[in-house]
């Protein structure tokens, strides 16, 4: 039974191959802008719109939940796509009144009615993020938390940045070096992947030495950010 049911699951997922794009839009209030949705899939399907609240845990993984105050519009918020086709759907920034300036982010979701299978129901669901920014002082402010090694991993350790600000901050692609000293002598130069920072959130950079933890082992950290003097930490691992 639980394998015909896993083959139906797959079965019918395949035929439901939703995309939305793009897949972050970033408004001022009033304006507008198109969001397409493309159905690649074999199976006609009919997508109801709907907004959701959005954040993003410590490792940068999306997390959604309910909406914290209405951002946006979406028109149409019903359509039906058949095999191969496409809508576009407009999303319009709203204004806030009192709202802080700054970056404000939400989603549009877009889930499919449920395609009926004798043992299983299947559903779809796509995300677009939505960020609305909100008139006013725009501050961009990072600084270092901590950097320390990952409790049970010896050679994992975990650098926290913190935004300060009040808009979006996209740090990496070169923005972090972290230079591991070992008796005053860089001996390896690490750069953590690329992630976001949304407005007064914190996130982790995980890092994996090349070698285990050495006695006097330290990282010099290095954080470059645009239009600011660039921050800088010394942090002792081992």
């Amino acid at each position: 039974m639980i394998v015909e049911s896993l083959r139906a699951v797959h079965a019918i997922a395949a035929l439901l191959a939703i995309a939305a794009a793009p897949q972050r839009v970033a408004l001022p209030p009033g304006a507008t802008a198109g969001v397409t949705v493309t159905n690649a899939g074999s199976q006609a399907v009919i997508l109801d719109a709907a907004s959701a609240g959005y954040a993003l845990d410590l490792m940068g993984r999306p997390r959604f939940g309910r909406p914290m105050g209405t951002w946006f519009r979406v028109q149409p918020s019903t359509v039906r796509l058949r095999p191969g086709g496409r809508a576009t759907l407009q999303v319009t920034a709203l204004r806030n009144v009192g709202a802080r300036p700054g970056d404000h982010a939400a989603a549009l979701i877009l889930a499919s009615r449920p395609l009926l299978d004798r043992t299983v129901k299947v559903r779809v669901r796509v995300g677009v993020v939505v960020v609305v920014r909100t008139p006013g002082r725009l501050v961009r402010r990072l600084s270092l938390g901590s950097f320390r090694p990952v409790r049970g991993r010896h050679r994992l350790v975990r650098l926290v940045v913190v935004n300060r600000g009040n808009v979006d901050q996209w740090v990496g692609g070169g923005q972090v070096t972290v230079r591991l000293l070992l008796g005053g002598r860089a001996v390896a130069v690490l750069h953590p992947p690329s992630r976001r920072l949304l407005p007064y959130t914190h996130g982790a950079f995980d890092l994996h030495l090349p070698w285990a933890r050495k006695s006097g082992l330290r990282a010099s950290v290095t954080v470059a950010s645009p239009g600011a003097a660039p921050l800088r930490g010394v942090y002792r691992l081992g």
